[in-house]
């Protein structure tokens, strides 16, 4: 960690557990991160680095059609 930032006041199993029960609730971020009296934003942050973790930023890649590209160069979605 970087001398100049301030140790989180979460720990790693908090930040888990909270980005996991996003995944077994179905409920929304929102609702989540209210209830845990926390941003929504920081708890969207961890959701997506646990999916980053996980490959599922990879797996949404692969689902690319035929390399297409839409708009502004970006890959077109199935």
């Amino acid at each position: 960690m970087s001398p100049l930032r301030r140790p989180s006041k979460y720990t790693e199993e908090f930040r888990r557990d909270a980005a996991d029960l996003i995944h077994s609730s179905g409920r929304p971020i929102n609702q989540v991160a209210r209830e845990l009296g926390m941003s929504h934003e920081t708890l969207r942050n961890w959701v997506r680095a646990v999916e980053r973790e996980a490959g599922a930023v990879g797996d949404r890649r692969e689902r690319v059609v035929g390399g297409g590209q839409g708009r502004r160069g970006r890959p077109t979605a199935a």
